[in-house]
């Protein structure tokens, strides 16, 4: 998850919040999507794909404000958006300084409201949501192939989230705040930036008497990037070449890991040359070769971990090519993962168990095959067809319970805690499972422009999944975590009176998740199987534009038939949203 080439991604957890960005959406230009593994140029954690929101640039666009309000079940006029934004130039300076509230309820709650015998993370309890952020980004031109740019950008958010084990139902409340610089030339571009965050979690309502897992956390990321491209002929062939070296330093203040400090320096080189074998510049038509290779130092693994990925690309005409890629990529354990070290209560009154991460765990693999058609040759059609093999293995999970040995009360571990007031009677963590995952599939996406102002698409998407064990390895239940069948269809609407409107219809198949949970009469944590009915959503928007003023409105609706659905087996019960939005420019 990037922002404008800006690594979001939280290393502490291994995850993105979608809600500590501090752009506006009315900020964003366009959003760019790397499917499939890119640690070749993206390095660790680009696993399946890389996003990439890319804003508009400083004094481009206009200014403006706007404003939403929206209802849900059960919460009337319970969700509010706003944000006002400012873009222009002043001296040899252009700016875009932005900011942003927005507020939304839960979707549904697992415990009603009233009840005596449950602690509450925050007193109203229905919250999801509440997010504020301001961001500031400038630039300036430093003589003709010279672009410096500077910015920052801080958020205050509180939002619920879906946690793993005894932690379902989470919530926190985060300081986010990042400031960046880069430097921009024909040959040379220089990036650096700083993430820093503090935060407060632990479970959204919790038993009485029972630990709420209450913890502060405070975390540092900075990071720098050099890179150098340049265009040349080389023989009869042209190369479109990037080298590039990184640096990423890394600390955690956080009492759920073995040590009450820990930093990590990161390290990283990569190379990608894109060569042109043969090109017709009549036709368009040609044949591309892009090689990519990269190399990352993971500290806790000590060890350099490489990236390679491959593609061929031929191109019939300028806008009809055919690609065939091969790529690896990984994802390197979090500090969770690494370093987790934490007592959870049993129902076994006074027993504890002891969560930790023992011995060494490895960083996730992926290695994927892709072949892909695409036609957008014709004024009225564009086609895209794309089919895939992946193997990933050593995905990391938590362990099944392990019984307190001889040797653990010799070492310590099986004495009572005086921080908790309980004893130890087993532990867990996290490790690599040792199954491999093969998922294999293909998708099929039509757009038509049957006339001047309509568009009509579709997609199909296939995927299945199945699970290798050999040796001594132990298989869980059947685990897809996604639908083996998906279907998108839809319509957008764009007319000179200004009116605008977009339908889309999506469903996807039955999925069948492998849990991990406490078995009630075994008392003993193993994988249970659950499974999500396939259903079907429809969303629709419709919106108009006023032709005298820059003034906009928009009505929108969420799942629209109101068919109340989980995506996951735990997650919240999801019904209809409408919302209600204006916004005007100038």
């Amino acid at each position: 998850m990037l922002i404008d080439g800006r690594s979001v991604y939280l290393d502490f957890l291994g995850t993105t919040f979608w809600d500590i960005i501090s752009v506006n959406v009315e900020d964003i230009e366009r959003i760019e999507v790397v499917r499939g593994p890119a640690s070749a140029l993206f390095g660790a954690d680009a696993f399946t794909g890389v996003v990439n929101i890319i804003t508009r640039q400083p004094g481009e666009g206009k200014s403006g404000v706007s404003a939403a309000v929206g209802t849900q079940n059960g919460a009337p006029f319970s969700y509010y958006r706003g944000a006002l934004w400012a873009t222009g130039t002043t001296n040899d300076w252009k700016y875009r300084i932005s900011t942003g509230y927005e507020q939304a309820p839960r979707w549904s709650r697992e415990a009603g409201p009233g009840r005596t015998d449950l602690g509450y993370f925050q007193a109203n309890g229905d919250q999801g949501l509440e997010t504020m952020h301001a961001d500031a980004r400038f630039t300036r031109r430093l003589g003709k192939d010279y672009l410096l740019g500077i910015g920052g950008g801080f958020s205050r958010t509180f939002r619920n989230f879906y946690g793993i084990g005894s932690l379902a139902d989470t919530a926190t409340q985060v300081n986010f705040g990042d400031f960046t610089s880069t430097l921009t030339s024909k040959h040379l571009n220089l990036r650096g930036f700083v993430n820093s965050g503090r935060a407060i979690a632990g479970q959204n309502q919790y038993y009485l008497g029972d630990p709420s897992y209450r913890a502060n956390v405070g975390f540092t990321v900075v990071d720098v990037e050099a890179q150098y491209a340049n265009d040349f002929q080389l023989g009869p062939t042209n190369h479109d070449l990037r080298i590039g070296v990184g640096y990423r330093y890394k600390d955690i203040a956080w009492p759920w890991l073995r040590s009450a400090f820990l930093t990590e320096h990161h390290r990283n080189a990569y190379l990608q040359d894109t060569i042109n074998l043969w090109s017709n510049k009549d036709t368009g038509a040609g044949l591309l070769l892009v090689g990519s290779f990269r190399v990352d130092y993971v500290p806790y693994l000590a060890k350099y971990i490489p990236s390679p990925r491959g593609s061929l690309i031929y191109k019939r005409t300028k806008a009809d090519a055919f690609r065939i890629s091969v790529a690896s990529a990984f994802r390197k354990p979090s500090f969770l993962e690494s370093y987790l070290s934490f007592p959870v209560t049993t129902p076994n009154s006074g027993g504890e168990v002891l969560s930790e991460t023992t011995g060494q765990v490895t960083q996730e693999q992926i290695l994927s095959f892709e072949a892909g058609y695409q036609h957008n040759q014709s004024d009225y059609v564009n086609v895209e067809l794309n089919v895939y093999y992946n193997r990933v293995s050593d995905l990391l999970q938590l362990s099944a319970l392990r019984s307190l040995t001889p040797s653990s009360y010799a070492g310590g571990l099986g004495t009572y805690n005086d921080a908790t007031g309980r004893y130890p009677v087993a532990f867990s963590g996290f490790t690599n499972d040792c199954q491999t995952i093969n998922s294999y599939g293909g998708e099929l996406g039509v757009r038509t422009f049957p006339t001047t102002g309509l568009d009509v698409y579709g997609s199909y998407a296939l995927n299945q999944v199945s699970q290798n064990a050999t040796g001594n390895c132990v298989a869980t239940v059947k685990d897809e975590r996604t639908s083996q069948h998906k279907v998108i269809a839809g319509a957008q609407v764009r007319t000179k009176m200004g009116f605008d409107a977009e339908v889309d219809f999506w469903f996807q198949s039955k999925q069948t998740w492998a849990e991990q949970r406490v078995n009630i009469t075994t008392r003993e944590i193993e994988y249970q199987r659950y499974e999500i009915p396939g259903f079907p959503l429809i969303n629709a928007r419709i919106g108009y534009r006023f032709s005298f003023e820059p003034i906009e409105l928009g009505l929108s609706a969420t799942n629209l038939l109101n068919n109340v659905v989980r995506q996951h087996p735990f997650g919240q019960q999801l019904g209809r949203r409408v919302i209600l939005m204006a916004s005007y420019r100038f």
